[in-house]
């Protein structure tokens, strides 16, 4: 479940990566960017553990905002600029379990009509063999 905000002047897109180079892709990146694709560096992103303390709370930092090595568990994040919800969802970290594929789903706004506005819902699908790693999943929702 979540949520993002087409239209928006700034959008952000999630990931589960593996960004530390411990070879287990239990990394949460969020990356934030304007509607020219150039980084923001000023987003609020907030990462909650299944159990509700926080685990992370920063600003991007050219356009980018990472908390690594998450255990296994569902979380919930929140990206918010000025003041305004960007997007919130939750996600699955499978922390360091050994697997053999993924597949990774990231919608993004874009302008795909060319009317100069970012209301177009893409969602990137990736599959990808993993040997001995494995990806979580993020949940996200748009609205117009």
């Amino acid at each position: 479940k979540g949520r993002i905000v087409i239209g928006s002047r700034v959008q952000v897109d999630t990931d589960l990566a593996e960004l530390d180079l411990d070879g287990f892709y239990d990394d949460f990146s969020l990356y934030a960017y304007n509607n020219v694709d150039r980084a923001v560096s000023t987003v609020t992103v907030t990462v909650w553990a299944p159990n509700g303390t926080e685990v992370n709370s920063n600003l991007t930092i050219g356009g980018q905002s990472t908390t690594i090595n998450l255990t296994k568990g569902t979380y919930e994040f929140n990206a918010t600029y000025l003041g305004e919800e960007l997007a919130n969802g939750t996600f699955y970290s499978y922390g360091n379990v050994d697997e053999d594929f993924t597949i990774v789903v990231r919608p993004e706004a874009r302008d795909m009509d060319g009317n100069g506005r970012y209301d177009d819902l893409v969602h990137r699908v990736r599959v990808a063999a993993l040997r001995m790693r494995r990806f979580g999943y993020c949940k996200q929702r748009g609205r117009r």
